[in-house]
């Protein structure tokens, strides 16, 4: 009897959740009924999607904001249960290409597509820049190959960002047919601009692209529209420090933009350098011999974590004195007097910045045998002075 009553149960159970999944079904078939009117509209956003490979060409995100743009209005109608519709129309696999497109292109179909058309064109590249004699890797080929809306290159100096720009001027004048008078070269410097030119000049003619900094390139195009250049807003750099400091000094009358100005000049106005790149001992004394590690008070401290330290105190309104002699007499014929870090006169404090890690440890060079010595010392000096302290009963 107990076995027919469970039976019975589980029937229940189980037809109810078919009904349940009976209705949804339903619903999202109506969904994708209401949608068969723009079944047009929905082949031809997917036509103009797959019409962006059959150029065969680089496909810039432009492109596919734009396509995504235009069908907007389509995407805003679909709903994740049109996924879960049991049908055999096509009409279903056609709404959920199009979401799957508009939703993941990129990582779908584009970037793989793009992945591929750089190692086809890369051939066709190297050809053109063997025989312009320009160097290449394939980085800077990948680079050249993009044909993105922007196209950030990170290197450092003297690795090849100039020779990438050549190649990239040979590749689209020659390859991609672009006229010189189409492309517009920027540069910030003057200098770069001078050698960009020298080069161009070589590579191409001296009819060819022209090479402009900002400012010259900003110049002539209001000398253009106004029909008259504009003289320069600072005739001298006196004028243009002047305006600067006039600038800055209204800036300042802003509490909120004082209170961060301070901040930044007092903490953050130069880096705190945590990895070394010095090779050895002799390399680290010439750096702080002649870094100079100033602070609000104008006094030269030793460190730029020191400078924080003293900054810090003084925008909080604490008194201080930077390296005071120690009040009892330390030194002897073998050590000069204690001179503590800071002194807080009004607590009667004194305060060390110990430069080391949670380890104990101090990291001045890469030399991890000359760090292993360094700081056995500096433990030494941290302990004498912790016991200096507690000996005269002063607060460290």
């Amino acid at each position: 009897m107990l076995f027919f009553s469970v039976l019975i149960i589980a029937i229940l159970i189980f037809g109810a959740y078919e009904f349940s999944e009976f209705l949804k079904n339903r619903r999202s078939l109506n969904l994708l009924l209401a949608l068969k009117k723009h079944e047009p509209e929905f082949k031809n956003a997917l036509g103009e999607f797959n019409g962006l490979s059959r150029q065969n060409w680089y496909i810039s995100n432009r492109q596919y904001r734009l396509w995504k743009t235009k069908y907007q209005y389509l995407a805003e109608m679909f709903s994740p249960l049109l996924y879960k519709v049991k049908t055999r129309d096509q009409f279903k696999k056609l709404v959920t290409d199009f979401a799957d497109f508009y939703n993941k292109g990129r990582e779908l179909f584009i970037d793989k597509f793009n992945e591929n058309f750089v190692q086809r064109e890369s051939s066709t590249i190297k050809q053109i820049l063997s025989a312009k004699q320009i160097q290449n890797n394939k980085d800077q080929v990948t680079a050249i190959a993009s044909d993105e809306d922007n196209t950030l290159l990170v290197a450092g100096a003297g690795t090849g960002k100039t020779t990438t720009i050549m190649g990239k001027l040979a590749y689209i004048l020659e390859r991609v047919k672009i006229k010189p008078e189409d492309i517009l070269l920027l540069s910030f410097t003057g200098r770069a601009v001078e050698e960009l030119a020298d080069r161009i000049s070589k590579k191409f003619g001296e009819n060819s692209v022209k090479a402009q900094t900002f400012h010259s390139f900003g110049l002539s195009v209001i000398g253009k529209a106004l029909d008259q250049r504009p003289d320069l807003a600072f005739p001298s750099s006196t004028a243009r420090q002047n305006f600067l400091d006039e600038q800055f000094s209204l800036l300042l009358k802003n509490p909120s933009y004082l209170q961060r100005a301070v901040e930044y000049f007092a903490y953050y106005f130069k880096p705190v350098i945590l990895k070394p790149g010095f090779k050895n001992l002799d390399d680290y004394y010439k750096y702080v011999k002649t870094k100079q590690n100033l602070t609000l008070k104008k006094e030269l401290v030793k460190s730029q974590q020191e400078v924080m330290v003293a900054n810090f105190l003084c925008v909080n309104g604490v008194n201080y004195q930077y390296e005071a002699p120690y009040k009892y007499k330390t030194s002897n014929s073998e050590y000069r007097q204690y001179k503590p870090d800071f002194y807080l006169s009004d607590y009667d404090i004194y305060l060390e910045h110990f430069g080391v890690d949670k380890n104990g440890q101090v990291h001045f060079t890469q030399d991890e045998h000359q760090n292993i010595l360094q700081s056995r010392k500096y433990q030494v000096e941290m302990e004498w002075k912790r016991a200096t302290h507690k000996q005269y009963q002063t607060k460290l």
